[in-house]
């Protein structure tokens, strides 16, 4: 009996703990571009959308959002930003140039 109330305790303070210590600040992963990245990404773009179009039925737009993802995740740096603990960003927190383009949620 000793033993189960034992561990138990131990069971009740590593929850505790594991509860306490996952409501730190959170922070997720976002991409920022430049001006000249962002430009990057249109010729990028613009140098693809021929060899991407497979002649098929599927919509063109579904490529050019693939392409762009594809640019933006080559040319742009990767930060993390405060995010509340549902994942949503703290846009106040966030430090951003007037030049800069933030992509959030681009996985």
């Amino acid at each position: 009996m000793k033993l189960i109330k034992t561990l138990t305790r131990y069971a009740l303070y590593t929850l505790l703990c594991l509860v306490l210590f996952s409501c730190s600040d959170k922070q997720t992963r976002c991409y920022v571009c430049e001006q000249s990245e962002n430009l990057q990404i249109v010729d990028f773009v613009s140098k693809n959308i021929k060899d991407a179009n497979n002649m098929s039925d599927e919509e063109m737009e579904d490529v050019i959002s693939e392409l762009r993802k594809t640019g933006i995740k080559l040319y742009c740096k990767q930060v993390f930003v405060p995010c509340t603990w549902d994942n949503q960003i703290i846009w106040e927190e966030v430090k951003k140039d007037s030049l800069q383009t933030l992509h959030p949620y681009l996985y």
